[in-house]
Order: C-alpha cells, then structure tokens, then sequence
C-alpha cells in the first residue's frame, strides 16, 4: 500500500512539473519570437521596434546587470552608441530606434520618434529607459 501511495505521489508530482515547464517554454519561444523580430528591425522601418516592445523590454525583462554582448545577443546592434570620454567609470549608451517613419526600408531624418536607452557601466547594464517626443 506504501508503494501505491508513493507512486502516486511521484506521478502527480512529475506531471505538475512537466506542465509548469511547458508554460516557462511557451513564454520563452514567444519572447524568443519577439526578440528575433526586433533583431530584424534593424532600422526601426518594419515596426517590430516601437513603444510597446520597448516597454516590455524595460519593464518584464531581466536585462539588468547583463554584459554588453549579452545584451546585443538578445537585441541585436544598437542603432547608436554613445561612448562617454574620459569617463573612469567606462559608461556607455546604446540607442534604438522605435516607431520610425521610413520610405524604402530607409530612415526618413526626424526627430521625432521614439528611442530605447540602454545605460552600461563597467560593461553591466545598469538601466532601460525609453525617450518619446
């Protein structure tokens, strides 16, 4: 009867972990979707790249504290990216691009639009924020 219960036990308990995996692995192919995508926006001009994946990155994403090839691994190549002279601390900025307006796949020059910043130092990301006009 001990047996019975025990496998029991380890049934149920094999199975609810199973499903639980199979909920973090839904969430990771769709952030992995939606970081492919934004990878491919290169210049912003397909629209993968706007405020509210932004805002996602930002504020769900576990970014912090990343090395910079880490973050461009998930990111992709920064449009920008503003190196602070004489600075001891080596800060760093990478900029993207969001909800740019295009014609050919080119950048239309404005200044208005959207940017993610991405604020490094000692080559740790150290904060997100997102500028909009």
């Amino acid at each position: 009867m001990k047996k019975l219960i025990f496998v029991g036990i380890f049934l149920f308990a094999n199975v609810s972990c199973n499903i639980l995996l199979e909920k973090e692995t839904d969430l990771s192919q769709k952030e992995n979707k939606m970081y492919k995508m934004w990878r491919e926006d290169k210049n912003g001009c397909l629209g993968y790249r706007n405020a509210s994946v932004a805002l996602y990155i930002r504020d769900s994403s576990n970014l912090i504290d990343k090395k910079e090839d880490y973050i461009v691994s998930i990111l992709g190549k920064p449009d920008t990216v503003i190196n602070f002279q004489n600075d001891i601390l080596n800060t760093k900025e990478f900029m993207y691009f969001l909800d740019i307006k295009c014609e050919n796949n080119i950048k239309i020059n404005s200044i208005d639009y959207c940017r993610l910043y991405l604020s490094f130092r000692r080559n740790k990301l150290l904060a997100i924020d997102i500028s909009c006009p």
